[in-house]
């Protein structure tokens, strides 16, 4: 009788098993980490907006016309999850000027507050840089 060799290519079950369990482990071991770089990256995205934000208040306050009206008044601009806000009209005109897009400016946890006394803007409260 002839022998009919078997054509025996792929993998058995036995071996899919195991390299299965095995990226469940790597997996499980990575996901902690993971998790603080997509929390890294939203902070770094909240700062950057934020810093933004600063740079436009900045900016109206360079024009003349803004910062005679804004210049002796206390006004907060504040950056939170549903776009940005000014507590002055004068000053949120300015801010038309410099950038037609500044309210669409969000952060994407939390709420955060820049003081304008005197026409020096103050950081109040940001986002924290720092991390892990």
């Amino acid at each position: 009788m002839n022998k009919i060799k078997k054509n025996n290519k792929g993998f058995s079950l036995v071996e899919l098993i195991v390299v299965v369990l095995i990226m469940a482990i790597i997996a499980v071991a990575l996901a902690p980490q993971v998790m603080k770089w997509v929390g890294n990256s939203r902070t770094a995205a909240d700062v950057q907006s934020y810093d933004a934000v600063v740079e436009y208040c900045n900016l109206a306050l360079a024009d003349e016309e803004t910062w005679k009206k804004v210049s002796d008044k206390t006004i907060t601009v504040t950056v939170a999850t549903t776009g940005t806000t000014t507590t002055n009209t004068d000053f949120e005109a300015g801010l038309n000027k410099v950038a037609d897009d500044w309210k669409n400016v969000k952060v994407g946890s939390g709420s955060y507050t820049i003081t304008i006394t005197n026409g020096k803007v103050a950081k109040t409260t940001t986002p924290d840089p720092e991390m892990d």
